[in-house]
């Protein structure tokens, strides 16, 4: 009924505290980044981790598509299983078996419509309200809000220059134990970290596993951009460490296209037979999954891989450099081994807030970092930028435009002190 009609008929509107009033507590919840505002036309965002359009494989998936539609038909437009597309699934599973050693058979894989949903079909099968998630610490935003809206006390372990903090991971545990209580979750993503870019030394991930056995709760690996080191060193998954012990959600949204919705969870035998059948859709699309599927079977992602690298690997110097020139001794950050993003931690007295307002009116956009931290009170001192999607002429450009907000600021700084 359209509002006119509903006044011309006399119904009574709901006000906006009585509808309020109907919101369930994970439907009041609002997500980290709605309340940004777009930016100004012509900006060059290093915002979101988005890949290079010319890393798609568009030809080969227009290709796949087409075959699927003339040879299938009718079938391929029909429901499918709720654990997702057989042909799929058969491809993920030997992909995992032979990228981690570890022996997976299709029913040990959901498909999933994303990595996002592979991590909200994990929280709906193992979190309580109240229950605690340990999480790295900063995390991806998207992660830390599902897990919010699922109820968890989310408790927070340092990520450094070497990934989640163990240490500090293993002081968590025992003060956990000496209140009584435990984690039902470990979340971390250990290659190419979103925000940091960090990847985890095995030794380390050994570390990490053991203590949780010992704590007795899952290892959830986040692998989102573990196929895109640039020159990361070749580290065994958590997965292939304590494979009875860890879930693992994929995606194929950073090498092959977001635009799929396509991920998926593997790992622990009983973690994915609960997880597929706490899912509360009707399974991931058949015609994407089957196109999908005939792609990976033409063996083509590991060199479509190792070209994708590549193309980082030059928007990384393009970016290191650009930086360096722009941004002088006002910012210091580790070239990532992989992944999207570089992590910039501002020099003392730098107003990263007032710097974002700044870039934006100069037409450049990043992403604060305090928005990746769990904390009330974030740390304000540091920035995300991801380098994957902008040209390198864009990233030169970008980047002179940021030197002149940085400009701005300074001349700001200094009125104020006169």
């Amino acid at each position: 009924m359209g509002i006119g009609l509903a006044r011309c008929l006399g119904v009574q509107s709901v006000d906006q505290e009585t509808f309020n009033s109907l919101l369930s507590r994970r439907g009041g919840l609002q997500h980290p980044w709605s309340s940004v505002a777009p930016a100004p036309e012509g900006t060059i965002s290093f915002g979101a981790g988005v890949p290079d359009p010319e890393t798609l494989p568009l030809e080969q998936l227009d290709e796949a598509a087409r075959a699927v539609i003339a040879e299938e038909g009718i079938a391929s437009l029909q429901y499918g299983s709720s654990m997702g597309d057989i042909a799929l699934r058969e491809q993920i599973a030997e992909r995992v078996t032979r990228l981690h050693g570890v022996e997976t058979p299709p029913e040990h894989v959901v498909i999933t419509t994303g990595a996002s949903q592979a991590l909200d079909i994990v929280c709906a099968t193992f979190i309580d309200p109240g229950d605690v998630v340990i999480t790295e610490n900063p995390a991806f935003t998207g992660s830390l809000w599902t897990f919010r809206a699922h109820g968890a006390r989310l408790m927070p372990v340092s990520s450094g220059a070497n990934g989640l903090d163990i240490d500090e991971l293993e002081q968590t545990l025992a003060e956990l134990r000496a209140a009584g209580d435990r984690p039902k979750l470990i979340y971390l993503t250990p290659d190419y970290q979103n925000p940091t870019g960090v990847q985890m030394p095995t030794m380390l991930r050994r570390r990490l596993v053991e203590l949780a056995a010992n704590a007795g709760c899952l290892v959830v690996e986040d692998a989102a951009y573990a196929e895109v080191g640039i020159d990361g060193i070749d580290t065994p998954s958590l997965l292939s460490l304590a494979p009875e012990q860890t879930v693992q959600v994929g995606t194929f949204s950073k090498v092959i296209g977001p635009g799929l919705r396509i991920g998926w969870l593997t790992g622990s035998p009983p973690a994915v037979e609960h997880a597929a059948a706490n899912r509360t859709d009707m399974g991931t699309s058949v015609t994407l999954s089957r196109m999908l599927a005939r792609f990976l079977a033409n063996d083509e992602l590991d060199s479509h891989i190792n070209r994708v690298r590549e193309v980082y690997r030059r928007k990384r110097v393009a970016f290191s450099l650009a930086a360096r020139e722009n941004l002088g001794p006002l910012a210091r950050w580790t070239n990532p081994a992989g992944g999207f993003f570089f992590w910039l931690e501002a020099a003392e007295g730098v107003d990263v807030s007032r710097l974002w307002e700044l870039a934006r009116e100069e037409r450049v956009s990043f992403a604060p970092g305090h928005r990746f931290f769990v904390e009330d009170e974030p740390p304000m001192r540091y920035m995300r930028f991801a380098f994957s999607e902008a040209s390198i002429d864009n990233i030169n450009e970008g980047l002179r435009r940021l030197g002149r907000a940085v400009e701005r600021l300074q001349d700001e700084s200094q009125r104020r002190l006169f």
